[in-house]
C-alpha cells in the first residue's frame, strides 16, 4: 500500500512511499477523512513524503485534494508539518500549502522529520 495512516498519542502520522497514482492519493483522502470522523479532536499531523519514488498525480489532483481539505469543518484547529525532500514532493507540498486556505489548518513544510516534529512541539523521537 502506497499510504499508511497511523494515530499515535495525538499526533495522525501519514506515510506517503513507493509510486503514488491519483487513486492511491483519492484513497489515502478517504481514510484519512474516515480517521478524523472518529475523532473528538483533530489531532496535529505529520505527512512524510520523503520515500515517494515516483508521482503519477498531476497539479489538479493536488488542488482537488486541497480543496476537499478547505470545504470541510472540523471541531478545532490542527496543524499538518509535511516532510518534502526532492524539488517533486516540496513542489506538490507547497502547491497544497498554497491551495489549502482555512482557518482551522495551518501546513508548513519541513525538509526533515525532525525539524517538522519540532515545529509540533514533539520530541524528535515521536514517531
Amino acid at each position: 500500500m502506497p499510504f499508511q495512516i497511523s494515530k499515535e498519542s495525538d499526533l495522525l502520522h501519514i506515510t506517503l512511499s513507493g509510486s503514488i497514482s491519483t487513486a492511491d492519493l483519492q484513497a489515502a483522502l478517504r481514510e484519512l477523512e474516515v480517521t478524523e470522523s472518529r475523532q473528538t479532536r483533530i489531532p496535529d499531523r505529520l505527512i512524510d513524503l520523503s520515500a515517494v519514488t515516483q508521482s503519477l498525480i498531476r497539479g489538479d489532483d493536488v488542488y482537488f485534494t486541497a480543496t476537499r481539505r478547505r470545504e470541510g469543518k472540523y471541531p478545532n484547529p490542527f496543524r499538518s508539518a509535511i516532510v518534502a525532500v526532492q524539488p517533486i514532493q516540496i513542489g506538490f507540498a507547497r502547491m497544497f500549502q498554497s491551495y489549502n486556505v482555512h482557518p482551522d489548518i495551518t501546513i508548513q513544510v519541513f525538509p526533515d522529520g525532525a525539524s517538522a516534529l519540532a515545529w509540533l512541539g514533539l520530541p524528535p523521537a515521536a514517531v
